[in-house]
């Protein structure tokens, strides 16, 4: 459906983040607790296997009892399902931004979309189109990053000087580059989310769309960020003393007794204590993150499509239909 969106100023988008927010919060939270808790409930299990293992290590009375290839095992089986976690927490939350985006972007539209149909639809394949944007902007942004750190190192095991003032050098001049590109392509996984472009398209859609607006998205994503941030962490930093809350009386008890160090039964207590605390406190910040951060991306990307006057016409493409990125002409901002 056709709307009018003029451009916001700073006010408009702080005022329209927080009305959406609230509008929104039951379908993005519920979005956010059915992808993500399961995989918090797996990051929770092998943080708890890693250090369970490690507990009942010191708690051996005689290193003769410690059977090693045993020790080994389950310590490989806690890694290995600590990184299948992060893999899972990684792809969760990129399907996660896609359905919130979809269901913000629906009410900017003023129109209205159920949980479970935004979900759907980021499962289908826009999500995974998001998917591989966001494998791409990671190692495109990382690749640049990584580069001097190379030439440092080669200069130092050559003992080239000049190779290790080059590396120096270009990190200098890569840092900026990156940032300068991260925000230039920060929309394209609202573009893909909403237009259902493609995954180049969306990295051109998102240039076009930031051009000549450079400054003003990289400030606004920065306050915005740290008011985000802000927000969570009163709600995340309480939590974490709950969660942490068997090795804080621990250590407190240890120094009131005046013990200057803990005997091995107190820090295998502690370490049993910190599996399931953790992946509390990294599952509950995670899905606040996911209901907060997508709000505001997807009011910025509207404002920019307004500055590019793209609701000006009353027969604006309806909202499922792409842009023709054939007729944009992307230049550097």
């Amino acid at each position: 459906m056709s709307v009018d969106i003029t451009p916001m100023n700073l006010s408009d988008i702080f005022n329209r983040t927080f009305n959406l927010i609230g509008k929104t919060a039951l379908r993005n939270l519920i979005i956010a607790v059915v992808v993500i808790a399961p995989v918090v409930l797996i990051l929770g299990i092998a943080v708890n296997m890693f250090f369970g293992g490690l507990a009942d290590v010191l708690t051996k009375s005689d290193f003769e009892d410690i059977r090693i290839w045993e020790m080994l095992s389950n310590f490989l089986g806690a890694g290995l399902l600590f990184i299948l976690s992060l893999i899972l927490l990684a792809l969760g939350s990129i399907i996660v931004q896609v359905a919130v985006t979809i269901v913000v972007c629906t009410e900017m539209e003023e129109d209205e979309i159920t949980w479970s149909e935004a979900l759907t639809r980021a499962f289908g394949v826009r999500g995974w189109k998001a998917v591989g944007q966001q494998i791409l902007y990671s190692l495109a942004i990382m690749a640049l990053v990584v580069i001097p750190y190379v030439m440092i190192i080669i200069g130092a095991v050559s003992d080239s000087d000049t190779v290790i003032g080059m590396g120096v050098l270009g990190f200098l001049v890569i840092i900026p580059v990156s940032i300068f590109l991260a925000i230039r392509w920060l929309f394209a996984l609202q573009v893909i989310a909403w237009e259902d472009t493609g995954v180049i398209e969306g990295f051109k859609r998102s240039w076009f769309l930031v051009e000549n607006n450079w400054w003003r998205v990289l400030g606004i994503v920065i306050l915005l960020s740290i008011v985000a941030q802000f927000a969570i962490s009163i709600i995340v930093t309480p939590l974490f003393f709950v969660a942490m809350w068997g090795i804080i009386s621990q250590y407190f008890h240890m120094m009131m007794n005046g013990a200057d160090t803990m005997t091995p039964g107190q820090v295998a207590g502690m370490l049993k204590s910190l599996g399931w605390g953790y992946g509390l406190v990294i599952g509950v910040s995670e899905i606040l993150s996911l209901v907060v951060t997508p709000v505001y991306l997807a009011v910025m990307y509207f404002d920019l499509r307004a500055r590019k006057g793209e609701f000006e016409s009353p027969h604006t493409a309806d909202v499922g239909d792409a842009i023709d990125l054939d007729n944009i002409a992307p230049t550097g901002g």
